[in-house]
């Protein structure tokens, strides 16, 4: 029983994973309005996003972007029943995308909804301990590749119940 439910779960997610990734790959127009990066550029689902022309499109740096802090394994069993136990392994938080800026400003929907996941270090350890289903806003590095971010510096969005 218990491999009949953890192959309906990778099916599952397998099948999610499908889905989003041919979403992913429909073409997408966007201005790019920073002043390094003046023309106008097509992109597949962020993956060629960059700050400025001519830098590595696997990397995009100085972005900010808000959005719910959550643990993916909590969210797993919760969806799917999924047997992750963070009472005893701790959390795996992640961003959940819902709001994107470009070094200059321009707020971009192309990204929304995605998951991106902390790098681990000093700055982002709170992050990836802490702060559960938080509204925040992180500022840094983006490895669009490992759907990685490295959190330069990040605050904990308040809202009218606070």
């Amino acid at each position: 029983m218990y491999l009949n439910k953890l192959a309906l779960i990778f099916t599952v997610l397998l099948a999610v994973f499908l889905i989003f990734g041919s979403v992913l790959a429909q073409d997408e127009p966007v201005q790019k309005d920073h002043k390094c990066c003046q023309k106008d550029t097509t992109v597949k689902a962020c993956k060629n996003i960059s700050a400025c022309e001519g830098e590595d499109s696997a990397v995009s740096e100085f972005f900010s972007l808000t959005g719910m802090n959550y643990c993916v394994s909590c969210g797993l069993k919760e969806a799917y029943d999924a047997p992750a136990n963070c009472r005893i392994y701790g959390h795996q938080h992640a961003l959940n995308v819902s709001k994107y800026l470009t070094p200059c400003g321009k707020e971009r929907s192309d990204c929304v909804g995605m998951t991106l996941y902390y790098l681990a270090n000093d700055k982002s350890k709170e992050l990836r301990e802490g702060l559960h289903h938080e509204t925040v806003t992180v500022k840094g590095k983006i490895y669009w590749k490992q759907s990685m971010i490295e959190v330069e510096e990040f605050e904990v969005v308040k809202t009218e119940a606070d």
